[in-house]
């Protein structure tokens, strides 16, 4: 809501979900949205079908719970249902990537785009694991927890051999 967005839910709550939804419509006196853009799974994903608009249309992100034809069929036969392999646009256009990773950062650095919320917890003693999987469980968080390594660093005299593993991933 801090960036303007009128109508925050939880995902977090089917119940509560259902709810916002309706009120949210109710709200903007509208029977339904044009695109639901999911990563959520399970229950979730029938729900949110059924506040789209008939031709509505639901852009699947997430890589689990791909909906079969059939499967879609059940739920409703009236929309647009889309899934977007992240992994495969990246590895089928490099390039492409690679400018829009610029181009969100030209857009950070310049204030356009306001990075998620993080809360990073070290992990270089046994605390910082437990207050990080403490503040996880609350479910209250907005963002990213990271659990953090502190740096180390690697001396060498010259002669030493290394090898890198997972660079590529």
């Amino acid at each position: 809501k801090s960036i303007g967005i009128k109508f925050v839910s939880s995902s977090r709550d089917y119940t509560k979900f259902s709810q916002d939804m309706k009120y949210f419509m109710s709200e903007l006196n509208i029977d339904g949205v044009d695109i639901v853009i999911n990563s959520l799974v399970g229950e979730f994903i029938p729900l949110s079908m059924k506040f789209l608009k008939r031709n509505g249309t639901f852009i699947e992100l997430g890589k689990r719970e791909i909906l079969s034809e059939n499967q879609l069929k059940e739920i409703r036969t009236d929309i647009n249902y889309q899934t977007v392999e992240f992994d495969k646009l990246v590895e089928n256009d490099i390039v492409w990537f690679q400018n829009l990773l610029q181009e969100i950062m030209i857009d950070i650095n310049k204030g356009k785009i306001q990075p998620i919320p993080t809360k990073v917890f070290s992990i270089q003693d046994k605390s910082g694991i437990i207050d990080g999987f403490r503040y996880i469980q609350h479910a209250n968080h907005i963002g990213k927890v990271i659990l953090s390594n502190p740096s180390t660093s690697i001396s060498s005299c010259g002669k030493d051999a290394y090898i890198i593993t997972g660079g590529m991933g």
